[in-house]
């Protein structure tokens, strides 16, 4: 009997990639298991991609998105990959493929009374929702990672819960206090600092770090504010707008690595915690709510 692993494998050339990332991204941070190849280099590398490719799209996933352009049906390793997706419709039938039209190009052997969906006519996040009615809830993670021991998987479940934050998950134009932001950073590395040492797996250990690396760089930019003590409540300077634009960028950068880290710590220790994709706009005016999950409310 065949094993899922995936609530959605993704079926794309590499012009359609900056589509294909958008959806993987926003699935991955909701908590779905996204076949994508940018999440699986580790076990992609070295194997045999004839039989790997053929293993996913034959049965390890729920649906199969397919990118349809006339990219698609030129590429092989795309008809590779559609070939085996076809199989499995004609195996047990349903509605395994869900075709997305970049273009007026058609799937060889797709039938023609399997509806799609088009960017001609529909937005991105329009498609996106109505994906999410279609995929239903996540699938409940096994533990297919069993290299990560139940010690691992509680350090890096602690790890992101302290990061996920106002701080970091805001983004630097909203309305919000410095003094705020950086006092709950401070916070946040102290919290990350201790964890890191206790993660046994050097992967995922290498991932932490570079979360503490980076939030080390905002406590370094911090100090030019919160270290100075004629920074009064009512300073204007203590506002995030009143910040130059080259070291508001320089923060919201340095903020979505931070995210980018947090997303592949959930994804590879298979952590079922639903994280923003990206930077918001919030506010927040104190270390209390600067601490408090994005979206909660004062």
């Amino acid at each position: 009997m065949e094993k899922l692993r995936y609530d959605i494998a993704l079926s794309f050339a590499s012009e359609n990639r900056k589509i294909a990332e958008t959806f993987a991204r926003r699935l991955d941070g909701s908590g779905y298991s996204v076949f994508y190849d940018e999440y699986e280099q580790d076990r992609l590398w070295g194997s045999d991609l004839t039989v790997k490719l053929g293993e996913v799209y034959s049965g390890m996933a729920r649906y199969c998105l397919i990118i349809v352009s006339k990219h698609y049906i030129k590429k092989m390793w795309t008809n590779h990959e559609r070939q085996y997706a076809l199989s499995r419709l004609l195996r047990k039938g349903g509605d395994y493929i869900l075709p997305l039209k970049v273009d007026d190009s058609k799937i060889p052997g797709l039938p023609p009374t399997i509806a799609y969906l088009s960017l001609s006519n529909r937005s991105i996040d329009e498609i996106y929702q109505i994906l999410l009615k279609k995929l239903g809830a996540p699938m409940p993670l096994t533990d297919t990672n069993s290299f990560i021991s139940s010690g691992d998987k509680a350090e890096i479940r602690t790890l992101i819960e302290a990061c996920y934050r106002r701080a970091i998950f805001t983004k630097m134009g909203s309305e919000i206090r410095l003094s705020a932001m950086f006092l709950s950073l401070k916070d946040c590395m102290r919290m990350v600092q201790r964890i890191v040492p206790s993660i046994r797996d050097q992967s995922l250990q290498y991932l932490a770090l570079q979360v503490e690396k980076d939030l080390d760089k905002l406590e370094r930019i911090g100090c030019r504010y919160t270290d100075r003590h004629y920074i009064e409540a009512n300073d204007m300077s203590d506002w995030s707008f009143k910040l130059p634009k080259s070291e508001s960028q320089e923060i919201d950068e340095i903020k979505l690595d931070i995210i980018n880290k947090l997303l592949e710590l959930r994804r590879v220790a298979r952590i079922p915690i639903t994280l923003p994709t990206t930077l918001e706009f919030d506010c927040f005016f104190s270390a209390d709510q600067a601490s408090q999950k994005p979206g909660d409310r004062f």
